[in-house]
C-alpha cells in the first residue's frame, strides 16, 4: 500500500468512490514521470544551454515544460504544453 499522509491509497480510491455515489467528484492529479528520464532532459539542458552560451535556454525551457505536463494527469487525461522555443527566445530577448 502507498501511505499518502492521510491514510492508505485504497483508502482514498474508497473515498473517491463515495464522494461519486454522492454525487461529488473528487478530481485527482497523477504525475506519471520517472526520475531518471528527467535526469537524462535535464543533464542535456544543461551542457547544451553552457555550449550555446544560453540561446539554448529558450528549448531547455520547453523540454522541460513538455515533459512535467505531459506525465501529469488529471483524471486520466494528461497536460500539453503549446508554446514553441522561438516565441520565449524572443520574450527574454526584448530589452
Amino acid at each position: 500500500m502507498i501511505e499518502n499522509g492521510m491514510g492508505t491509497a485504497s483508502d482514498s480510491a474508497q473515498q473517491s468512490a463515495n464522494r461519486e455515489q454522492a454525487g461529488g467528484k473528487l478530481a485527482i492529479f497523477d504525475f506519471r514521470g520517472d526520475g531518471f528520464e528527467y535526469f537524462k532532459i535535464w543533464i542535456v539542458n544543461i551542457l547544451l544551454t553552457i555550449v550555446t552560451l544560453g540561446i539554448y535556454s529558450a528549448w531547455a525551457t520547453v523540454r522541460n515544460h513538455r515533459y512535467f505536463y505531459s506525465n501529469l494527469y488529471l483524471d486520466g487525461n494528461n497536460f500539453s504544453y503549446l508554446a514553441e522555443p522561438m516565441q520565449i527566445l524572443r520574450a527574454e530577448s526584448l530589452p
